[in-house]
């Protein structure tokens, strides 16, 4: 926020945006619920929506994060959206988090965000955690169960964020003047 300036607490994300609420103003009265969502692709004239986390953009990419608490979290969030997902599971489909402080318990997570809840990808960061690179041979597990089960693994990187960020490191103040969406993409394993 600009020096002077004021913001009101709405109590959401991008509350303050006018714009925002105007147009999100059926999905706020309904609290953004899957109802609301298909209204809107209806009047956006879009048939099916793959359902990306927003917090798990950031919240799951943290290196001192307790595995057991990711796994914890990863299960909940999984078994919230499946469950969203399930009120038009022809148009709503959910790409799951795994916990990847622990690549034996994002294996286990994929098998059950998948076999058991029906989501249809993985999400990743693109960004170190833990050390490891999204080619360290510690998340080849991963990657074999996900090819097993025919799991994309869609690849989405968070811009303006505090956290550490794919290409920062090759671009001048990344994603500070770009949008976010020209960095984002979703690759088949």
């Amino acid at each position: 926020m600009r020096p002077g300036t004021k913001q009101e607490d709405y109590g959401f994300t991008f509350g303050a945006s006018k714009s925002w609420r105007e147009t999100f103003a059926d999905a706020l009265v309904a609290k953004f619920d899957a109802a609301s969502n298909i209204r809107d692709m209806d009047r956006e004239g879009v048939d099916v929506s793959v359902l990306f986390p927003t917090l798990g953009l950031y919240i799951m990419w943290r290196n001192n994060l307790d595995p057991e608490l990711s796994a914890a979290i990863c299960r909940a969030y999984n078994t919230w959206l499946a469950d969203y997902c399930s009120y038009d599971r022809k148009r709503l489909h959910g790409v799951a988090l795994i916990p990847l402080q622990d690549p034996q318990r994002a294996v286990a997570e994929l098998k059950h965000a998948r076999e058991k809840l029906g989501l249809v990808g993985i999400f990743w960061r693109p960004n170190k955690l833990c050390g490891r690179t999204i080619s360290s041979p510690d998340y080849f597990p991963v990657y074999e169960v996900a090819a097993e089960l025919g799991v994309p693994l869609c690849i989405h990187e968070g811009a303006r964020t505090v956290l550490e960020q794919a290409g920062s490191d090759r671009y001048s103040e990344f994603g500070r003047h770009m949008p976010a969406t020209r960095w984002n993409r979703c690759s088949p394993l």
